[in-house]
């Protein structure tokens, strides 16, 4: 019983020491809880209705692990066997997560769709040179663009994520659903689309494209369009067919 009453005075001593830290070293992050749950359950954008939950959720994951490890560091001082437990919950609630993730990053063999895009997306050895070529022949802050409405969600930003350039237009899942984004995507697909190349290329300059990108993806979705070889106002600086550069005089 002696035992049993020391051990719980010091989880006392520790849940003491951790209210007192949180009123000043934990203060921020507190506060940022706080806010992040007000911002969850209480604002919403018109635009993207989603979004502020979405994001408050990322802000209240990092707060929060402030005071999660300070209440453990607390514990484990106090009573390490409670401190054991409390970090085997922890961990074990997040292993099965954790295994699934590991192994669907791994998982590069499932050509299935996915809900609204592939499960795995393949990059060609043609579209890996572009890339490549584009990232050693353009400026950093050349504006390259393939056409994002075509390519949805699947790979919209394989100009950025593989090329490493801006694009004009683009379709970000991460961002927020403003009119804008699709509009300026329409217009790219206007571009490659249209059927005489100086329209093509009036739609390009109006968007500060540069460069624009063509592989087996913009010629499915354009087949009457495409037009980029038929006018001086474009020039082909990269061909690995299906994959193609154009430069914007």
């Amino acid at each position: 019983m002696a035992a049993e009453h020391a051990g719980s005075s010091r989880l006392y001593t520790a849940f003491l020491s951790y209210s007192h830290a949180a009123d000043g070293r934990l203060a921020p992050a507190m506060l940022a809880i706080v806010l992040s749950l007000v911002a969850m359950y209480f604002l919403q954008l018109s635009v993207d209705t989603e979004w502020v939950a979405f994001r408050s959720g990322h802000l209240f994951i990092v707060a929060a692990a402030a005071p999660a490890a300070f209440f453990i560091d607390r514990v484990w001082r106090a009573r390490r066997s409670v401190a054991i437990a409390v970090l085997i919950i922890c961990f074990g609630s997040g292993l099965p997560t954790t295994a699934i993730d590991a192994y669907n990053a791994r998982d590069i063999h499932n050509m299935e769709m996915g809900p609204g895009f592939p499960w795995t997306i393949v990059v060609t050895p043609q579209q890996q040179a572009a890339y490549r070529w584009i990232r050693e022949h353009t400026r950093e802050g050349a504006v390259v663009q393939m056409d994002a409405a075509a390519r949805d969600r699947a790979t919209w930003s394989n100009i950025p994520s593989f090329a490493e350039r801006r694009m004009a237009a683009g379709l970000p899942i991460s961002l927020l659903k403003v009119p804008e984004y699709r509009e300026r995507s329409d217009r790219v697909s206007e571009m490659y689309a249209a059927t005489d190349a100086e329209v093509a290329a009036d739609i390009a300059r109006q968007l500060r494209i540069e460069y624009v990108y063509v592989d087996e993806v913009e010629r499915h979705a354009h087949p009457s369009g495409i037009q980029f070889d038929h006018s001086p106002a474009f020039e082909k600086v990269f061909d690995a067919a299906p994959a193609a550069v154009y430069r914007v005089r």
